[in-house]
């Protein structure tokens, strides 16, 4: 593996070419490392904060993925005007599945 590396990076090299070096954070323009979308977030601002990662990591992906549902399902509904057969067709599951998730998250109105 090591001599297929070698081989390669040679034949970059005489090559001369152009995605040398692309996966090399050293050699990253200035504005992919230091523009503002990659800025890191204020300590107090980030969504990290706002999780519980508690437990085991069975328990923490359990509530996160809790979590996601009821904002995708909460979301799906506002998009569909509260229509769930619809709400069920934005999220691609079937209806009988978003009513149990409904349910499942205490979403019944």
């Amino acid at each position: 593996m090591a001599g297929q590396r070698a081989r390669a990076a040679e034949l970059h090299r005489a090559r001369g070419d152009p995605h040398r070096g692309r996966h090399d954070p050293a050699a990253a323009p200035e504005s992919l490392v230091r523009g503002p979308t990659l800025a890191p977030t204020p300590e107090d601002e980030s969504p990290w904060t706002k999780i519980d990662l508690s437990g085991t990591l069975t328990d923490a992906t359990r509530r996160i993925v809790a979590e996601v549902e009821r904002r995708k399902i909460e979301q799906a509904l506002k998009e569909a005007a509260g229509n769930r057969g619809r709400a069920a067709e934005i999220l691609q599951v079937s209806y009988k599945t978003f009513t149990g998730k409904l349910r499942e998250h205490n979403l019944e109105n």
